[in-house]
């Protein structure tokens, strides 16, 4: 809770979700520095297992975790533990043993991702096994997973993450030459394939930029600044780092690109609609489909075809009326995505 990333963004809005019917304890197996980043409702209680500087789990920390998560549970006479993302399954479902305890997965990535592969089975395994209930992401991954893991449907659910609805904006400035991107610089977000992108863009349209909010590993930050100079983008590509205001940074921008490889359900992409941004993204297995109406909201581009990608960002910024309606029609289907059917759908879950 002390990483700015989707996931722990989740936990907390699941804790402020289930607040007004339950007493909610948030629980941080390892947090680093000792402090929680996010915004949470004074009635939810939160705490951490352990500190550390590192975010993975040692043999050590692996079955200290167990030891300290079963005491705080029996302590605090914890009936329902919802385990957020799948890393922690193992760690949960060994820390239940015995106990009357109701276990909910709540998954953070696609079935599809291709890191921590063994790891990712293993705790999907125990869940389709041992859970009470699996609560996916998007439509597509709740079809994924009955198939992978044989779960029965009546164990699993999608509930789509939510925008605040201090993010909605109802202005949109056409006249503006710039496209966003907002992504951890990591390689499963694809900044590689967005500089490939950028170099067919800008060797058409000279009066534009690009600019790319997110932090990342400093050498990754690195090399992909000495990409952009060895094509000569630095007048165009920006890495901006990163930002704590972006609420305030969308309205600036007339397009937004996603050029991820994998997604969950990219919360960036309900950020981009509620600012009604044009979105240009790849079509991920999962998340972008669910989000975007091709042809209507914006345009979803096989993955890794850069040159189709290019081409349709290349349309938009020479036809301003297209980008306009895009534009009207970006919050089309923003009902699906409300704090409200949030609410409600997590405490139908939780019972």
């Amino acid at each position: 809770m002390s990483v700015r990333g989707g996931a722990e963004k989740c936990a907390a809005q699941i804790a402020n979700a289930l607040v007004a019917n339950n007493k909610v304890f948030l629980v941080s197996v390892l947090l680093k520095n000792g402090s929680n980043i996010f915004t949470l409702s004074k009635h939810v209680k939160f705490t951490c297992l352990m500190e550390s500087v590192k975010r993975k789990l040692s043999i050590g920390v692996f079955f200290k975790s167990i030891f300290k998560l079963r005491k705080f549970i029996k302590e605090n006479n914890i009936e329902t533990v919802i385990v957020v993302g799948v890393g922690l399954n193992l760690i949960a479902c060994l820390a239940t043993t015995y106990l009357d305890v109701k276990l909910i997965s709540s998954e953070q990535r696609n079935v599809f991702a291709k890191d921590h592969v063994v790891r990712g089975i293993i705790n999907r395994v125990v869940a389709a096994l041992w859970f009470e209930k699996i609560v996916c992401l998007t439509n597509r991954d709740c079809e994924a997973y009955r198939e992978k893991y044989r779960v029965k449907r009546k164990k699993l659910s999608y509930i789509y993450n939510y925008i605040d609805e201090s993010w909605l904006n109802n202005g949109y400035d056409s006249s503006s030459r710039k496209i966003i991107t907002v992504a951890n610089l990591i390689p499963v977000k694809g900044i590689e394939y967005l500089i490939k992108v950028a170099e067919m863009v800008f060797s058409e349209i000279k009066d534009w930029q690009w600019d790319v909010y997110g932090d990342g590993d400093t050498e990754y930050r690195e090399w992909l600044q000495n990409k952009i100079e060895q094509k000569g983008l630095n007048k165009h590509v920006f890495l901006k780092g990163k930002c704590d205001n972006l609420k305030n940074i969308y309205n600036k921008y007339s397009i937004f690109v996603l050029t991820s490889i994998s997604e969950g359900m990219p919360l960036v992409l309900l950020e981009a609609k509620a600012n009604c941004l044009p979105v240009v993204s790849f079509d991920c297995l999962t998340g972008p489909a669910e989000i975007i109406e091709n042809n209507i909201s914006g345009y979803l581009i096989e993955p890794y075809d850069v040159k189709n990608m290019a081409k349709m960002i290349i349309s938009l910024v020479n036809n301003e009326n297209k980008r306009k309606q895009f534009s009207m029609e970006a919050k089309n289907n923003i009902h699906l995505f409300t704090q409200k059917r949030y609410v409600e759908q997590w405490n139908k879950v939780v019972g």
